[in-house]
C-alpha cells in the first residue's frame, strides 16, 4: 500500500528571507474590491510610509479562498495585458510573491524601470492551480521599481514580499558544548544562526591539538543550511588536549564558531566488539570471528551448548586470542553452539558481545573423499585436489555423448542449450549427432596430446548447445564482451554474446544462468589435467573466479556433479566445496544469504492468515543454515500471539522455508496496525547472514474503519466546487482523492489521499467545462478505510462572449428612455455607456482604425461621420517613418465616401481576413512600424486632419501607455472621438488612451464599420453595470440626441461594444408621459402637467410585470380628469395604481374604470391631491375616471319653468336646462283633475303640440 504525508506549508507574511527588512509586506485581504477588469490604484505601507500600487487590466478580490502557500485575498491579472506595478522602494534584496493560477503552466514576467523602459529581470514559470512561492533575489542598493507584466494568462497574486538590501556575508554560527568526552571520542556540534545571504553549503566542526583549527586539518561535514547540529569527533588519542571550534560555509567564505578545548580521557576499558558469523564449519570445528575494537590489545573468547553460556566447551571459557579469528575443534557434529567475545587492554575487559550461533555438520556429505585435502590452502590444495580427482579414465567419447543426452541433463525427454536457453525434445536414442550438439567447454583444440580421449569424453565440462551456436564459439576463450559483434537466439531468458573484450580480443560469453557452471567446469578442468586458463591472448582466472561468486552453486548443480561422479569416478571439488575457490586463487567464497521474499504484505484483518517466506542464497554443500523469526515490532496478540518461529536450511538446500502466521479478526476501531518479523541469530552456511530484506513489515488493514457516503456538490463554479460528504461515525479525519477520470488513474495536482476534515472541501483553481470526480475515505490512527462511493461533477463553462445586440429604444419620454438589448449566454453581467447628443457630426474625416498586426499585416480605416459625402481626392495619407519630420510615403486617396461610412486601405502584403463585403484599397504608404506616424493629410487647403503618433518623434520600438502600445496592436477609436488631431503633440502619444481601444495582434473584425457616439458619457453611465437586459435612462433633456451601446461580461472577460442606437426624447406634451416596470418594480410615470394642475404624475406598480413599457395620457373631462394607460404586455396592468391630481379643485367622489371587457368604479374615500386603487387583470386600454359626482346617486332635480306660445295652429313649449337633467317628460290633460297623460320625451329644452282643442301641459326633468 502506498503511503504520502502531505506537508501543508503556511506562508506568513513575516517570513525572515536572507536579506533584512521587509519594506513591502502585503496580502490582499484589506484591498478595495474591484469586481471587473479595469485600471485601479491601491494604498499600501511601504518602510514605515505610504506607497501606491498601480493596477492594469486587473479585479481585486479581498476574500478569494486559496490552495497552496500564500494569504486569502488576491488580483487578479488578464492575460497579456495585466500590470502589478508596486510603489518604488529604497532598494530591493528578496522579492517575494505567492502565485496561482486557473489551470497549469502559467508564467508572468518581473520587471524593472531603469529610468527610461522597463527591463526584464526573469520570468517566473509553472504557475498552478494550487499556490506557489516565487522569489527573486534582486540585491539592488539603489531605488527600485518593480511590476508584474505579460502573464501568459489570467492568474492570481496573493502576496507580495520586497526585503530592504543588506548586502552578503559569511555565515554567523556558535559551537556547542563537548560532552561524551572518551579515550577516543567526543561529541560536539554547533548552530548555524544566519546565513549571510546565500546558502550555507557546509557545516560541522573541526579539531587540532593546538589552537584555531580550521577547515584545513580534521573536519566533520554534518550538512547544510542553517540551524543546530551534531557533531561526532573521532580517531583520538587519549589524555591529550584537543581544541575545538563549530564552521559554516557560503559562497562568501567560512565563519568560525567560539573555540572551546577538552582532553580525552586514559582509563577507560577498550570498546565492545562486534562478533560475526562463524566460517569453515565442519563436522566437528568451525572459525568463530569478530570485528576489531577500539582500543583492544588481545580479546577473550566463550564457547558453548548454552545460548545463556551456563556451561563452556572444554579449553574456551575466557580463551585469550590476540587476533579476530580463533578455529574451535573437538566438537560433535550436528551440534548447535554458541560463542561470545570480550575485548581487552591495560584498563580492563569490555563488556561481552553479541552471541552468534551455529551448527556443526550432521556428517560429510561425501563420505571422506576430501579428508585428503583438509586443512589445505593455495597451491598446496591445488596439488592435492589435482592428486584427488585425476583418478578418472574413462575415454569412450560415444558414451559421454549417450549419457549427456540421455541421462545426466535430460528431463523426460528434453534438453537445453546452455547458451541460447533453447529446449529440444529428443528421441530416446539421441546422442548429439546433430542439433542440438556437444559444447566441450575447454576447446579440444586446447587439449594437447596428453591423455586427449579421456579430455574428450570428460562430462565434468560437456554441455548440450546449439549446434550453430557452438560452430560460432569455435574455440575462442571465454570473458566480458564490451563490444558485441554477434546475437544469437534467446529463449528462457539465456541471452550469449560474441564479440571483443576491454583489451579487444574476440571472445566468447555465455548466458548468465550457465556462467558459475562454466567457470567451476574450467577450473576443474585446469586442476584436473594441469592446463592453463590463458587462451587466444586471454587470461580466463580472473572472470571465471567473478563468474563462480556472481552465479552460486544450486541444488541442480550437486546433483549434476554427483551424478557425473557415479558415471566416470571423480569429483568436481568446486561444486562441492565452492569456497576452494579463495583458498586456492583468493577472492571469496559468496556468503550464505537468507532473506523475505516478498519483505512485506498488506491484509485485511479477516483475511485469516498471511504466509512469511524465506529465501537462500549461496547455501553452503556442506553446512546447515539456521535462523529465527521474531516480532520484533507490534502487537503478538494481533496475530494469534505469535512467538518466535526456527527456520533450518539444510546442508546443499535452496528450497525455501516458509511460516503461517494467523491474523486476530477482532471489533476494535484501531486503524491499520503494522507489525515487523526481523530475522535473527542467522548461522551456518558460508558465513550466513540475513540479506537486505532481513524485515517482513505486515499491514494488517482495519476493517472496522466505517465507510464514507461522499454528496453532491455544491456552490459549483467555473473553477471551483464545494465537495460534500456524510461524516463517518468515530472519524475526524479522510483523505481526499479528486481525478478526471472514472477509475483515478490519475488524480489532480495534490489530490491524491489529501487528508481533510469534516463534512465538505472547497476546491479552487480548476479547469472550467470539465468534469471532476471525487471520492473519499475515513482514516483513523492514519489508517484509512474502504472507499466511498464516486462523485462527479462538471464545473460551468467560460463563454467567450461575442458583442451584444443593442435593439431600439422603447418607453420614449421627454424625461428619458429605455434602453434595452439582446440576452446572451453565458453572460453574467452588462456594462451600458449612454452619450449625450453633442455634435450631430464629426468636423471632418478621422483614422478610425490602425492595424499594426505580424509580418506586412498594415491596415488604415477612414470614417466619414460629417453628414456629408466626401470627395476623397481631396486627402492623402502621409507615412513619417522612425522620427521623420517630413513624409517618407504619400498615398493621395481617390473616390468619395458617403456619410457613415468607412474606407480601408492596407500594405500590399497584407494577408488578413476580413469581415464579410469589406474590401481594402493598396496604398504605399500603408508600411509602417509601431515607431512610426501616420498623417491624415487635406491636400486641397494644405491642412492636417488627423494625426497617429507624432511627427518628428521616434519612440524606439513603439508608443505605450499603459497596456497600450503601436506595435503589434489593433486600435480601435473611440465612438466619442469626432475630430481628428490636427495639432501635431508637443511629446509623445498624448491621447493614445484617451481616444483609443486597444485589441490583440492581427484583429480584423471591425475594420470596415466604424460609429460614433456624437457626444460625451453622461455621468453615471460609464461602464454602468446591469444583471439584466433593460435600464431605464431618466433625468434627460426633452428633444434631445443620445445614444448607447453595451458590453457582455463573465468571469472569462468582457465582450466588444454592441451597436450604437441613436434615441431622440420627446418634446413636453401636456399629459403625455412614459416609464418602464423592469422586472415588475414600482415606477413613477412624469406625465406632464395639464393646464391649472402641479402634480400629474402616475405611479404603478404590477403584481407581475415581465420589464413592460407604460404609456400614460391624462386629459379632462366633465366634472372630473382623465387617465388613459397603456401597456407592453397586457398581462402587466394587474397591480396598484396612483394617481395624482393636484389642482382638480375639488375632492373627488367617483372613479370609474374600463379594461377591455373588464370594468369598476370606486366610492370610498378620495384624497383631495392623489387617490390609489387596484386594478384587476386585462386586455386593451386601461381607462380611468375621476368625478366630482357619484353617477350612481339619482340627482334632486329641479321642476322646469314652461312657457307657452302659440302660433299658426301650433302650441310651443320652452323651458330652461335642468341641472343633472337628461331628458324631459311631456305630459297633456284636458281636464287637470281627472289628470296627465305622456304624449312625448325630448332631450331637448322645447316642444310642439297641434292646437286641437283647449290643453292642459306640463314638463318634468329626467335623469337617467
Amino acid at each position: 500500500m502506498k503511503r504520502y504525508t502531505l506537508s501543508l506549508i503556511i506562508s506568513v507574511l513575516t517570513i525572515s528571507l536572507a536579506w533584512g527588512a521587509n519594506l513591502i509586506s502585503e496580502n490582499i485581504q484589506s484591498w478595495t474590491p474591484r469586481g471587473s477588469y479595469g485600471s485601479y490604484t491601491q494604498e499600501i505601507p511601504v518602510n514605515g510610509s505610504t506607497g501606491t500600487v498601480s493596477m492594469t487590466r486587473c479585479m481585486v478580490s479581498p476574500g478569494a479562498a486559496l490552495s497552496g502557500t500564500g494569504s486569502m485575498g488576491r488580483v487578479q491579472m488578464e492575460a497579456t495585458n495585466g500590470i502589478l506595478e508596486l510603489p518604488q522602494t529604497s532598494s530591493a534584496g528578496a522579492i517575494e510573491f505567492h502565485l496561482a493560477a486557473g489551470s497549469t503552466d502559467r508564467s508572468v514576467k518581473l520587471q524593472s524601470w531603469d529610468g527610461s523602459a522597463w527591463i526584464e529581470l526573469t520570468t517566473f514559470s509553472g504557475i498552478n492551480t494550487i499556490g506557489s512561492t516565487h522569489i527573486y533575489n534582486l540585491n539592488n542598493p539603489s531605488a527600485t521599481r518593480l511590476r508584474l507584466a505579460s502573464s501568459s494568462h489570467a492568474l492570481y497574486v496573493h502576496d507580495i514580499i520586497v526585503t530592504d538590501f543588506q548586502g552578503l556575508g559569511i555565515p554567523t554560527v556558535t559551537t556547542a558544548t563537548i560532552s561524551s568526552i572518551t579515550a577516543v571520542s567526543a561529541i560536539s556540534g554547533g548552530n548555524v544562526t544566519a546565513d549571510g545571504g546565500s546558502i550555507v553549503t557546509a557545516k560541522g566542526v573541526c579539531w587540532a591539538t593546538s589552537p584555531n583549527p580550521t577547515i584545513s586539518g580534521n573536519h566533520s561535514n554534518d550538512g547544510s543550511g542553517t540551524g543546530s547540529f551534531v557533531s561526532t569527533i573521532s580517531g583520538l588519542a587519549a589524555q591529550t588536549l584537543y581544541y575545538v571550534r563549530a564552521y559554516a560555509t557560503n559562497s562568501q567564505g567560512t565563519a568560525y564558531g567560539e573555540e572551546l578545548s577538552f582532553t580525552t580521557s586514559g582509563t577507560d576499558p577498550p570498546a565492545i566488539p562486534t562478533a560475526t558469523a562463524a566460517t569453515a564449519i565442519t563436522a566437528s570445528s568451525f572459525v568463530a570471528n569478530w570485528n576489531p575494537a577500539v582500543g583492544a590489545s588481545s580479546y577473550r573468547l566463550d564457547v558453548s551448548t548454552s545460548s545463556i553460556f551456563a556451561s563452556f566447551v572444554s579449553g574456551y571459557n575466557n580463551l585469550t586470542v590476540s587476533n579476530t579469528s580463533q578455529t574451535v575443534s573437538g566438537l560433535s557434529p550436528a551440534t548447535t553452539y554458541y560463542y561470545r567475545v570480550r575485548s581487552v587492554n591495560v584498563n580492563g575487559t569490555s563488556a561481552s558481545s553479541n552471541v552468534i550461533q551455529l551448527t556443526t555438520v550432521a556428517s560429510d556429505p561425501y563420505n571422506g573423499y576430501y579428508n585428503p585435502v583438509l586443512g589445505l590452502t593455495g597451491m598446496a590444495l591445488k596439488t592435492g585436489l589435482h592428486d584427488l580427482i585425476d583418478n578418472n579414465t574413462y575415454s569412450n567419447y560415444d558414451g559421454a555423448k549417450t549419457f549427456l543426452f540421455q541421462s545426466l541433463d535430460n528431463t523426460n525427454g528434453v534438453v537445453r542449450c546452455v547458451y541460447t536457453g533453447q529446449d529440444y525434445s529428443i528421441s530416446s536414442s539421441y546422442n548429439g549427432s546433430s542439433n542440438p550438439n556437444t559444447e566441450h567447454s575447454y576447446a579440444q583444440s586446447w587439449f594437447g596430446s596428453s591423455e586427449s580421449s579421456i579430455k574428450k569424453a570428460d562430462v565434468h565440462h560437456l554441455f548440450i548447445t546449439n549446434s550453430s551456436v557452438n560452430s560460432s564459439r569455435s574455440n575462442y576463450p571465454f570473458d566480458e564482451v564490451v563490444d558485441v559483434t554477434a546475437t544469437y537466439p534467446s529463449y528462457n531468458g539465456y541471452v550469449s554474446l560474441k564479440g571483443t573484450n576491454q583489451s579487444g580480443d574476440t571472445v566468447f560469453e555465455p548466458a548468465d544462468q550457465h556462467k558459475g557452471n562454466l567457470a567451476r567446469a574450467m577450473l576443474y578442468f585446469s586442476v584436473r589435467y594441469n592446463m592453463t586458463l590463458s587462451q587466444g591472448g586471454v587470461d580466463m582466472l580472473d572472470t571465471f573466479i567473478t563468474w563462480h561468486s556472481q552465479d552460486p552453486v544450486d541444488s541442480a548443480e550437486l546433483a549434476r556433479n554427483a551424478a557425473v561422479y557415479n558415471h566416470q569416478g571423480n569429483r568436481n571439488p568446486f561444486v562441492d566445496h565452492p569456497e576452494y575457490v579463495s583458498y586456492i586463487w583468493g577472492g571469496t567464497t559468496p556468503n550464505t544469504i537468507v532473506q523475505f521474499s516478498p519483505a512485506s504484505a498488506m491484509v485485511d484483518e479477516d483475511e485469516g492468515t498471511v504466509t512469511l517466506t524465506v529465501t537462500i542464497t549461496n547455501p553452503s554443500p556442506t553446512s546447515a543454515t539456521t535462523a529465527q523469526i521474531v516480532l520484533s515490532s507490534g502487537n503478538p496478540a494481533d496475530i494469534g500471539n505469535y512467538s518466535t518461529q526456527n527456520i533450518s536450511f539444510p546442508a546443499g538446500s535452496s528450497s525455501n522455508r516458509t511460516i503461517t502466521v494467523n491474523i486476530t479478526d477482532d471489533s476494535l476501531l484501531e486503524g491499520t496496525e503494522i507489525l515487523i518479523f526481523s530475522l535473527v541469530n542467522v548461522s551456518g552456511g558460508n558465513s550466513a547472514s540475513a540479506g537486505s530484506y532481513s524485515s517482513f513489515n505486515l499491514e494488517i488493514l482495519d476493517n472496522d474503519i466505517p465507510a464514507v457516503v461522499a454528496t453532491a456538490p455544491i456552490n459549483v463554479g467555473y473553477y471551483d466546487f464545494m465537495a460534500t460528504w456524510q461524516p463517518a461515525p468515530g472519524i475526524t479525519d479522510y483523505y481526499f482523492d479528486l481525478s478526471t477520470d472514472t477509475g483515478f488513474t490519475s488524480f489532480v495536482t495534490g489530490y491524491e489521499d489529501y487528508p481533510c476534515t469534516g463534512n465538505s472541501l472547497y476546491l479552487m483553481g480548476l479547469d472550467d467545462n470539465k468534469t471532476y470526480y471525487y471520492r473519499l475515505r475515513a482514516v483513523y490512527n492514519d489508517s484509512p478505510g474502504a472507499y466511498s462511493n464516486v462523485i462527479f461533477v462538471t464545473t460551468d463553462e467560460v463563454i467567450i462572449l461575442d458583442p451584444p445586440l443593442a435593439y431600439e429604444a422603447t418607453a420614449v419620454s421627454h424625461e428619458g428612455f429605455t434602453a434595452r438589448w439582446s440576452e446572451l449566454y453565458g453572460a453574467e453581467s452588462y456594462y451600458l455607456e449612454v452619450f449625450s447628443a453633442g455634435s450631430a457630426f464629426a468636423s471632418d474625416l478621422i483614422i478610425s482604425e490602425y492595424v499594426e498586426g505580424s509580418s506586412n499585416n498594415k491596415y488604415i480605416e477612414i470614417y466619414n461621420g460629417t453628414g456629408n459625402t466626401i470627395d476623397l481626392s481631396s486627402y492623402a495619407i502621409r507615412l513619417y517613418s522612425n522620427g521623420a519630420s517630413s513624409p517618407s510615403s504619400t498615398s493621395n486617396l481617390s473616390g468619395s465616401l458617403a456619410h457613415g461610412q468607412a474606407i480601408v486601405y492596407k500594405n500590399s502584403a497584407a494577408t488578413l481576413t476580413l469581415p464579410a463585403g469589406v474590401t481594402a484599397v493598396t496604398l504605399s504608404a500603408i508600411n509602417f512600424n509601431g515607431d512610426d506616424a501616420v498623417e491624415l493629410f487635406k491636400s486641397s487647403t494644405g491642412t492636417t486632419i488627423d494625426i497617429f503618433g507624432r511627427i518628428g518623434e521616434d519612440p524606439g520600438t513603439a508608443w505605450t501607455a499603459d497596456s497600450y502600445s503601436t506595435l503589434d496592436k489593433t486600435l480601435r477609436r473611440k465612438p466619442e472621438v469626432l475630430a481628428g488631431i490636427t495639432t501635431n503633440p508637443g511629446s509623445g502619444f498624448p491621447t493614445l488612451v484617451s481616444q483609443w481601444d486597444v485589441y490583440p495582434i492581427d484583429t480584423a473584425d471591425g475594420l470596415g464599420t466604424h460609429q460614433i457616439a456624437g457626444g460625451s458619457i453622461l455621468p453615471g453611465y460609464e461602464n454602468y453595470a446591469l444583471s439584466n437586459t433593460v435600464s431605464r435612462i431618466s433625468g434627460l433633456d426633452p428633444e434631445s440626441s443620445y445614444s448607447y451601446r453595451i458590453r457582455a461580461s463573465n468571469i472569462g472577460g468582457t465582450s466588444e461594444y454592441s451597436n450604437l442606437i441613436q434615441v431622440q426624447t420627446t418634446g413636453v406634451i401636456t399629459g403625455v408621459g412614459a416609464n418602464t416596470s423592469i422586472a415588475g418594480a414600482s415606477i413613477l410615470i412624469e406625465a406632464a402637467d395639464l393646464p391649472g394642475y402641479t402634480d400629474n404624475t402616475v405611479t404603478i406598480d404590477p403584481i407581475n410585470s415581465p420589464d413592460t413599457d407604460f404609456a400614460v395620457l391624462v386629459s379632462t373631462i366633465t366634472d372630473g380628469i382623465r387617465y388613459t394607460i397603456n401597456a407592453s404586455e397586457s398581462s402587466s396592468f394587474a397591480g396598484n395604481y396612483t394617481l395624482r391630481y393636484n389642482g382638480l379643485g375639488f375632492v373627488p367622489a367617483y372613479l370609474a374604470y374600463s379594461l377591455g371587457t373588464t370594468t369598476g368604479s370606486y366610492t370610498g374615500s378620495f384624497g383631495s391631491t392623489e387617490t390609489s386603487l387596484n386594478i384587476p387583470a386585462g386586455s386593451g386600454t386601461l381607462v380611468i375616471d375621476i368625478l366630482r359626482e357619484d353617477p350612481t346617486i339619482p340627482p334632486v332635480l329641479d321642476s322646469p319653468v314652461v312657457v307657452i306660445s302659440y302660433s299658426a295652429g301650433q302650441i310651443s313649449l320652452s323651458w330652461s336646462p335642468i341641472t343633472h337633467a337628461t331628458a324631459y317628460l311631456i305630459e297633456a290633460s284636458d281636464n287637470p283633475i281627472t289628470g296627465f297623460s305622456q304624449i312625448g320625451q325630448t332631450s331637448t329644452t322645447n316642444w310642439t303640440d297641434s292646437a286641437l282643442s283647449k290643453r292642459f301641459y306640463r314638463v318634468k326633468a329626467l335623469h337617467e
